[in-house]
């Protein structure tokens, strides 16, 4: 091999070793901590807010779930489930960084995907008088994207469900709302603090036998 196509190879091994090696960055993950969806027909909002400095108020579009005139005794689950442009002037702030035009239509638009749904529940029997239900839900899906960024969203918390009797002897929901709350650690009963304090005296006692 002559000298110059030995330098070229040597050059292009070089240049190899200098190049920055592509990584691919893990998602942020997000958890929603506060605030609520308010779903209703043609008026639902959402406005939440979650770790990482994550924010997001939107008007949403026509995207409920399980809500309309349901038979008592009948099992059901009310969601919402906007994606893209069913975000209507919506606003992310991520990160000390606000994205707006959610799910809009320009190539670099910031892309939301999210899913709520309660736990499954009963339909009670009917009484001709309206109710409210309390049923735990969370996020089954919930993806941000935006130029050089990609979130996972989870979150949890309690829906309260609105029922209104109907002339025909069926619920009409229309209108649920999902607080999220943060997910707090669980306080040892006082039964369980006892039995964990009389293990650890015996322990003690017994290594004090021991010598």
């Amino acid at each position: 091999m002559d000298r110059s196509r030995a330098g070229l190879l040597a050059a292009c091994l070089i240049a190899l070793c200098l190049a920055p090696a592509a990584v691919s960055a893990d998602p942020i993950l997000v958890t929603i901590t506060g605030g609520a969806v308010d779903a209703q027909p043609f008026a639902s909002t959402i406005d939440v807010v979650g770790t990482e400095g994550f924010s997001l108020t939107s008007r949403l579009g026509q995207v409920l779930s399980g809500f309309g005139q349901i038979l008592p005794g009948e099992t059901n689950r009310v969601g919402v489930t906007p994606v893209g442009t069913d975000f209507f002037d919506g606003t992310v702030t991520l990160r000390g960084v606000t994205y707006q035009d959610i799910g809009g239509v320009s190539p670099n638009a910031p892309g939301l995907s999210l899913r709520v749904f309660s736990d499954q529940f009963v339909m009670p029997a009917f009484t001709g008088d309206p109710l409210s239900l309390r049923v735990p839900f969370s996020i089954t899906k919930g993806v941000f994207d935006a130029p050089g960024v990609d979130a996972m969203m989870n979150g949890q918390g309690t829906a309260t469900i609105d029922l209104l009797p109907t002339s025909a002897g069926l619920w009409l929901i229309d209108h649920a709302r999902f607080n999220f709350a943060s997910a707090v650690a669980p306080t040892p009963e006082p039964a369980s603090v006892l039995l964990l304090g009389t293990a650890l005296a015996g322990l003690v006692a017994a290594g004090r036998r021991r010598q």
